[in-house]
C-alpha cells in the first residue's frame, strides 16, 4: 500500500472571498488601487478572460433584459458556490454586459459586475486580468461615488491581493492602505471590518521581507477583538488562536505559548476551571512545547484535555481518541516507540468500540501520515542569496524535481529511500535521500498493530540556477548547509 507526501514550501497568500449574494459588493474582500484603468482595458481583458461560452442559461430570446441580468446573475451566485469557476467566470461576463447594456458603462451595477468577473478569474489564476477588471470597478465606483466611498473597499482589496499574486508586493501594500483609510472614515480608527484588510497588508509585508509590520497587523487584530469582546469566548478564543499560529508561522515558540495560555486563563475565568472550551488551547499549548523540544510539558497538557474531556458531563470519545494520537505522535517523535504503540492501540479500541467512530480509522490509521516533516530545499544552490537572485531573475533559474520510492516500517521510520528519476540527473540527489529518510510517520495500522508500507513515492520539485549548470557545476550539494527561508526571530517583532 503506497501513500504520497506533498511538501509545501513558501509562505501562502490568502485570496478572499470577492462577491456577494445580491447585486452588490462583498465588504470583505481585497484588491490594490493607485493605477487607474480605461475602461477598454477592461472590455478586453473581459473578452480575453472568459473562455467558452459554456451554459447560457434559459433561451435568451424569451427573456427581458432585466430577466436576461437575473438569470446570469444567479448562474454567477450558483456556480461560484459550487466552486465551478470557470462557469461563474462566462455567467459574469454576460452579467457585465447586461448590466451595460441598461444601465450604462460607467454605472454603479456595471462597477459591481465587474467586481464579480474578477473574483471568477482571481479563482482560475488569471490575476492581470482580474487586477484590469477590479481597475474598471475602482474606476466606476470613484467616479459616481467619489474617491472615498465603502464600496471601494471590496475591489481595492481584490486589487491588492491580485498584485501581491503577482509577486507585486509595493502596489498590493500601498493598495490595501488605501482601503485602510477608507474603513477608517467609515467606522473609525480599530474596528472589527479591517481584519481583512489588515490581513492582506501582513502578505504584503511579508513579501517585501519586513516581518516586524507583518506582525504588527497581526497584534493588532487581537487587539481590536479583545477591546470590542473581551466577554465573549466565542470571538475573543478564535482571535488570541490566530495571532498564535502567526508565532508559530514565524518560529516564536515563547510568543505562541503566551497566546495559547492566554486562551486557557480566558476559558477559566470566564467560564470554570474544568471547561472543556479550554482543550483546543490546551492542545495548542502542547503542540508549541513540542515544537520547542519540551516533551514532558507537551505530554502533561495533552493528559490535562483528555482529563478535561473525560470529566465532562458529555464526554466525547472520538475526543479522546484523537488526543490520544496527538500523545502516541508526541512519543513517536522523540523516540519512546513502546508507549507511542501503546497509546496507538488504546486510540484504536476507542474507535473500534464506537459505531460512530470507526469510520474514523482509515484517517487516522488506513495509511502512514507525517508527523516529524524535513525542508526539502526549493532552490539550487540551497543559499539565501540564490533565493534573492530567484526573485530578482527568475529567468536565471529552470525547474527540476527529483522523485523518490521508500519504505516506512511499523515503527514510522522510513527506510529503503531510492531515487526513481530526476531532472537534472544527480544535481540534488543524495540531499533529498538524506532528507526523505529524515521524515517521521504514524505507521499504518490493521487490527490495532501498527504494520509496514512498502512502495511509498513522493516527487519534489525545485527551481535551479541555470547558468551553473552551463559552467559545469552539476555536483550534488550533499555536503552543504541548507539555508531555511528566512523568518522572524523572537526580537524582530514586538
Amino acid at each position: 500500500m503506497g501513500t504520497q507526501t506533498t511538501q509545501h514550501n513558501g509562505l501562502c497568500l490568502a485570496l478572499p472571498l470577492l462577491w456577494a449574494v445580491q447585486m452588490g459588493y462583498a465588504q470583505d474582500s481585497a484588491e490594490p488601487t493607485e493605477m487607474v484603468v480605461p475602461q477598454e482595458q477592461a472590455v478586453e481583458a473581459i473578452s480575453g478572460g472568459t473562455g467558452p461560452a459554456g451554459d447560457a442559461g434559459p433561451a435568451q430570446e424569451q427573456l427581458t433584459p432585466q430577466e436576461m441580468l437575473d438569470d446570469a446573475h444567479q448562474r454567477f451566485i450558483d456556480y461560484y458556490a459550487e466552486e465551478q469557476y470557470q462557469l461563474a467566470m462566462v455567467a459574469a461576463a454576460q452579467t457585465v454586459e447586461s448590466t451595460r447594456s441598461i444601465f450604462g458603462e460607467v454605472s454603479l451595477e456595471a462597477g459591481l459586475a465587474l467586481t464579480n468577473l474578477a473574483t471568477a478569474q482571481v479563482k482560475l489564476g488569471n490575476h492581470p486580468a482580474a487586477l484590469a477588471n477590479y481597475q474598471a470597478s475602482v474606476f466606476i465606483i470613484e467616479e459616481i461615488q467619489g474617491i472615498i466611498s465603502p464600496r471601494l473597499v471590496n475591489p481595492l482589496l481584490g486589487m491588492a491581493a491580485a498584485h501581491n499574486a503577482m509577486e507585486n508586493f509595493d502596489l498590493g501594500l500601498t493598495t490595501y492602505e488605501r482601503a485602510l483609510r477608507i474603513n477608517h472614515v467609515e467606522y473609525g480608527l480599530f474596528n472589527a471590518s479591517q481584519m481583512k484588510i489588515r490581513d492582506g497588508l501582513t502578505e504584503s509585508y511579508v513579501g517585501l521581507g519586513d516581518m516586524r509590520k507583518a506582525g504588527f497587523q497581526q497584534q493588532v487584530q487581537a487587539m481590536i477583538i479583545r477591546q470590542e469582546h473581551g466577554d465573549n469566548l466565542e470571538l475573543v478564543i478564535p482571535a488570541v488562536f490566530k495571532l498564535a499560529e502567526w508565532y508559530q508561522r514565524t518560529n516564536q515558540p515563547e510568543k505562541e505559548q503566551r497566546q495559547y495560555t492566554i486562551a486557557v486563563n480566558a476559558v477559566r475565568q470566564l467560564d470554570s476551571q474544568n471547561s472543556t472550551l479550554q482543550i483546543d488551547a490546551l492542545r495548542g499549548l502542547a503542540a508549541a512545547y513540542m515544537r520547542s523540544a519540551n516533551q514532558a510539558t507537551s505530554i502533561r497538557l495533552l493528559k490535562q484535555a483528555i482529563r478535561i474531556n473525560e470529566a465532562s458531563p458529555e464526554p466525547d470519545p472520538v475526543l479522546t481518541a484523537d488526543i490520544l494520537i496527538e500523545l502516541g505522535d508526541n512519543y513517536s517523535i522523540f523516540g519512546s516507540m513502546r508507549d507511542a504503540r501503546r497509546v496507538y492501540k488504546s486510540a484504536w479500541q476507542i474507535l473500534s468500540e464506537e459505531d460512530e467512530a470507526k469510520k474514523h480509522h482509515d484517517n487516522y490509521f488506513g495509511s502512514p501520515v507525517g508527523i516529524r516533516a524535513e525542508y526539502l530545499p526549493d532552490v539550487h544552490p540551497s543559499r539565501s542569496k540564490t533565493r534573492q537572485q530567484l526573485r530578482e531573475d527568475p529567468d536565471a533559474f529552470s525547474s527540476g524535481y527529483v522523485s523518490v520510492s521508500y519504505d516506512i516500517n511499523e515503527n514510522g521510520r522510513v527506510k529503503n529511500v531510492t531515487v526513481l528519476e530526476s531532472e537534472p540527473p544527480g544535481l540534488i540527489d543524495k540531499r533529498i535521500k538524506i532528507l526523505v529518510s529524515r521524515i517521521g510517520y504514524r505507521p499504518r495500522m490493521v487490527d490495532g498493530e501498527p504494520v509496514a508500507t512498502t512502495d511509498n513515492r513522493l516527487t519534489h520539485e525545485f527551481m535551479y540556477l541555470s547558468l551553473d549548470l552551463e559552467e559545469g557545476d552539476t555536483r550534488d550539494d550533499d555536503g552543504e548547509r541548507i539555508e531555511l527561508p528566512t523568518q522572524a526571530t523572537e526580537g524582530e517583532i514586538g
